[in-house]
């Protein structure tokens, strides 16, 4: 068995994506953070969320980091459907989450 952070590979040899989210939203009572958002990570990608303030960058990653859960859509990781529920189970599966002040979360 390989280890969290190795690519998986579908039958026929496609890749899957490393991250895959489709459809996330989340609602607060004032504002919609987040609505129906994709991003796809592949493989060995980094990648950069930008945005001016209030924009849902944040709530993305916390979502990404389950420190917070969507009201909508799906989160997989390399291909299966996950659910994230805590940091600690986000940190298992090999993420980190960076926060704009450069803390970086991977205890």
């Amino acid at each position: 068995m390989g280890d969290a952070i190795s690519s998986s590979i579908q039958p026929g040899g496609a890749l899957t994506s490393r991250l895959a989210l489709h459809g996330i939203s989340k609602q607060y009572p004032a504002v919609k953070a987040n609505d129906d958002v994709t991003l796809i990570v592949e493989p060995g990608e980094i990648h950069a969320v930008l945005g001016e303030n209030g924009a849902g960058k944040s709530t993305l990653m916390k979502i990404i980091y389950g420190a917070v859960r969507p009201d909508e859509g799906e989160i997989r990781w390399e291909g299966a459907l996950v659910e994230i529920g805590s940091p600690a189970a986000a940190r298992s599966s090999a993420s980190a989450w960076c926060s704009s002040t450069f803390r970086c979360s991977r205890r």
